[in-house]
């Protein structure tokens, strides 16, 4: 899922159960930018503007929960 909009009925759960919930849409989908080089959804990148958001938003240490990626792959930093 690459919008947040497909984790909907997950964030009210993982919330009730205490964990602080990011999640934003993966760049090309939603309201983010849609660039036309390829070269700007190279995993690298995406890692890198995910690690930036959670800098913004004071998340040091995170879990990543994926399902299945339909994308050119997941982007989980480690």
């Amino acid at each position: 899922m690459s919008c947040r909009y497909g984790w909907r009925y997950q964030i009210g759960p993982w919330v009730r159960a205490g964990y602080r919930v990011v999640v934003p849409d993966m760049l090309g989908y939603g309201g983010t930018d849609k660039p036309l080089a390829v070269e700007e959804y190279s995993t690298k990148k995406l890692c890198a503007d995910l690690a930036a958001l959670l800098d913004v938003v004071g998340v040091w240490k995170a879990v990543s929960v994926r399902v299945r990626c339909d994308f050119i792959g997941c982007a989980e930093p480690t």
